[in-house]
């Protein structure tokens, strides 16, 4: 691994004897400035997490991940578009169904940010006919339901 990463320079030191403030807030003169900055770095990052990829699998002989990880989805109708554990069990949905002759193939997202919109797009190719996407992520920020309604907001 030596070989592989940089060695860590830490940029600041936590130190009880000298307390500092990291990630604190930065003021409206700069704050569209910061936003605009982490969001370039983020776009970088969609041509390094490729490259990086391929740097690891040579070094350790097997895959990082990358940004999107498809499976069995070359001649797929329908691709399931998910990320995270539940992956696994789709794929064994994937199996059953291809048994029973469905087209059908799992895309699993392997970077969520920066978003790979266009390694997506490219993975689903032209032959995919419907694309279902597959979150388990509680939005508590959403409007709840009015008054006087029944139901789940």
């Amino acid at each position: 691994m030596d070989a592989f990463l940089p060695r860590y320079e830490p940029r600041q030191v936590l130190d009880p004897g000298e307390p500092v403030s990291i990630g604190a807030m930065v003021g409206p003169e700069a704050f569209t400035e910061v936003r605009y900055l982490a969001y370039e770095r983020m776009r970088q990052a969609l041509g390094v997490i490729p490259a990086v990829r391929v740097d690891f699998g040579a070094q350790f002989g097997r895959d990082s991940g990358g940004l999107v990880r498809p499976y069995r989805t070359e001649d797929a109708e329908t691709v399931v578009v998910a990320l995270g554990s539940v992956l696994g069990t789709i794929k064994d949905t994937v199996d059953e169904l291809r048994t029973d002759g469905r087209k059908v193939g799992v895309l699993g997202i392997t970077s969520f940010r920066p978003f790979p919109a266009d390694a997506v797009r490219l993975a689903l190719g032209t032959r995919t006919r419907h694309v279902v996407v597959i979150e388990r992520a509680l939005a508590p920020a959403r409007a709840a339901s009015s008054p006087g309604t029944s139901g789940p907001p």
